[in-house]
């Protein structure tokens, strides 16, 4: 078995990375968007499929690091392929989840998980992100 060394640099590199205040990339920017976005007062879904109400994505794709320019003015979710990527992360890390018990089911926060989520660091939220989209 070969062990692995490191250079001081290389060590350097590791350790202000993982200390970073701001994530590597944009993905965690948005997903933290979201869930404030949820905190609220949740967001109507589909009774079907638990898609978000159309009439809220071009609100959320607007508060997205790189919102996408949709010409459209009824698109449906898949129109928005970084809300609808979200979505799907916010499923599969149970971060997320539809309360039914209303007159309208509505994505809300599952506060236990934020409560875990909230103690990761920038880098292990990324990397959390990560495993669950291979997962999937």
């Amino acid at each position: 078995m070969t062990t692995l060394s490191l250079t001081d640099a290389e060590r350097t590199v590791f350790a202000r990375v993982a200390n970073a205040d701001a994530p590597p990339g944009a993905i965690v920017r948005d997903f933290d968007v979201l869930l404030d976005y949820l905190s609220t007062d949740g967001i109507p879904v589909s009774p079907k499929t638990s898609e978000f109400a159309i009439a809220r994505l071009p609100e959320l794709n607007a508060l997205l690091t790189h919102p996408v320019p949709i010409g459209l003015h009824r698109g449906k979710q898949t129109s928005y392929p970084n809300v609808a990527g979200l979505h799907l992360l916010l499923r599969f890390s149970r971060l997320g989840k539809v309360d039914r018990f209303g007159t309208t089911p509505r994505m809300i926060l599952n506060t236990e998980m934020a409560a875990k989520w909230q103690l990761l660091n920038p880098t292990e939220r990324y990397f959390s992100l990560l495993d669950r989209w291979w997962s999937f």
